[in-house]
């Protein structure tokens, strides 16, 4: 089974309206299990982030690229409500900006059961795409992202770089302890978190020891076999 993680902007200034269609979604659950079925998606998770205009939105199917398109062209009256609704909500289908990049898939033990409990989009600073990818690299290379992963004790996470409407934006999909990792982002002193925190600041503009992490606000979650 293969997953898909797409960062879809939402329309600015539409990020109540997110949530309030999140919330119907969920109230029409039998129709989205069985919508979901015809198209072959097992799992369907998405966040939504109101103060960046931005959701997170994940696919599990055998290939989610071609279960996207199939519900894009349905006729069930589910659908089409839910592909009008995404229009209103986003500007754009789900696949407008096409599909994000795996940069690195990082796992300590077997992945299939290191399920991601969270996932993050931060928006790249103009011009720090290439920078991005180069670090992600080396890090790899050199085993250091592994390290700090350690530090917090995460288990799996999975870096995606989606090119959007509005510049790139970087998801982390992560298994591990979410309020300590900001913690110790935003404190510690350990030089490979001080790094980490360095590179934040400088490909995101963020800076955690003084900023308020962005952390997403669940919109629904739904998976075959969960009634």
């Amino acid at each position: 089974m293969a997953r898909l993680v797409i960062a879809h902007p939402v329309m600015p200034g539409r990020g109540s309206d997110h949530l309030a269609w999140c919330q119907e979604i969920r109230v029409r659950r039998e129709e989205l299990a069985a919508s979901r079925a015809r198209a072959g998606i097992t799992r369907q998770i998405v966040w939504s982030h109101p103060p960046s205009d931005m959701a997170i939105v994940r696919i599990d199917a055998d290939d989610p690229q071609a279960a996207i398109r199939a519900l894009a062209c349905s006729d069930d009256p589910f659908d089409r409500w839910y592909a009008a609704r995404e229009l209103d909500v986003h500007g754009a289908p789900l696949l407008a900006d096409g599909v994000p990049e795996v940069l690195a898939d990082y796992f300590d033990g077997d992945p299939d059961d290191l399920d991601m409990f969270i996932a993050v989009a931060l928006p790249l600073r103009s011009g720090e795409t290439r920078a991005f990818r180069d670090s992600v690299v080396q890090s790899i290379g050199s085993g250091s992202g592994a390290k700090r992963l350690e530090v917090w004790d995460v288990r799996r996470l999975t870096i995606w770089l989606q090119e959007t409407s509005r510049g790139d934006v970087v998801v982390y999909e992560a298994v591990g302890d979410l309020n300590e990792m900001i913690r110790s982002l935003a404190e510690e002193q350990d030089p490979l978190v001080a790094g980490q925190r360095a590179f934040i600041r400088d490909r995101f503009g963020l800076d955690v020891a003084r900023d308020s992490w962005p952390i997403p606000q669940p919109g629904f979650s739904w998976s075959a076999g969960a009634f």
